[in-house]
């Protein structure tokens, strides 16, 4: 099922020069909390039915799958599921439906969190994690990534994309495209990192490094307090916020 929704993602950035942050409309999780085996909160819609899922992160195995009669401004929803270590990034959805769970592209609400051992999640009613964060791109936290400047995309092939985000409109303009053909015949440095590429774009100072640890970097400077983030491109949901 994911991968469906992802091939419409992609072939609509393949349409687009520049591409529109997805909303969220009918179908939103108004606050939810979770744990290493539940997924449970409020939500609206405005169909009949409304879907409650889990899938793991890593692979999109289907954790649960539950169809609600909803059909209202605020219902609620407990789902439980086999027990994951911690640390695990599962994948939840609460999205509009039929009877039979047939998914809506354009009404949905989702987020990645973390599995820990206690509930934690978004039980202040303080609506839901903006849905940029599930284009696929890699810098993905909810807690740090929300407004980024710039979105992030690895593909299976470790070829990497950037975007730069104009805050006023979401919109992204494609700015750095390097294959991972041209990022590794540059070799790993020794001694001091490499800068792959060094642009400025609308205000933007946007930096591509090659760590000496093998490491792929992204340093942003211009749009308030740095933006940095440094991934293994072998696990791109590896991807950390780097201090220094």
């Amino acid at each position: 099922m994911r991968y469906f929704r992802l091939s419409l993602i992609i072939m609509s950035f393949v349409a687009l020069a520049a591409f529109v942050i997805p909303a969220f409309a009918e179908a939103n999780a108004t606050s939810y909390e979770t744990s290493c085996s539940s997924f449970s909160g409020h939500a609206t819609t405005d169909r009949e039915y409304a879907v409650v899922e889990a899938e793991l992160h890593s692979n999109n195995e289907l954790l649960v799958f539950k169809v609600v009669h909803a059909h209202a401004d605020d219902f609620s929803f407990d789902v439980s599921f086999d027990k994951q270590p911690t640390g695990t990034l599962i994948d939840y959805y609460v999205y509009s439906s039929n009877s039979s769970g047939t998914w809506d592209s354009q009404n949905y609400f989702g987020v990645t969190l973390e599995c820990r051992p206690e509930s934690h999640g978004n039980s202040g009613g303080n609506g839901p994690i903006a849905g940029n964060l599930l284009d696929g791109r890699i810098n993905k936290s909810p807690d740090v990534d929300v407004a980024a400047p710039i979105a992030i995309y690895q593909d299976k092939d470790k070829n990497v994309t950037v975007y730069a985000i104009d805050p006023a409109t979401g919109n992204g303009t494609q700015v750095l495209n390097w294959t991972w053909s041209a990022i590794s015949g540059q070799g790993v440095p020794s001694g001091a990192n490499l800068v792959l590429a060094d642009i400025t774009t609308n205000g933007l100072r946007i930096v591509f490094s090659r760590l000496t640890s093998g490491e792929l970097q992204v340093n942003v400077y211009g749009a308030g307090n740095p933006y940095l983030v440094a991934w293994p491109p072998d696990n791109p949901d590896g991807l950390y916020h780097p201090t220094g």
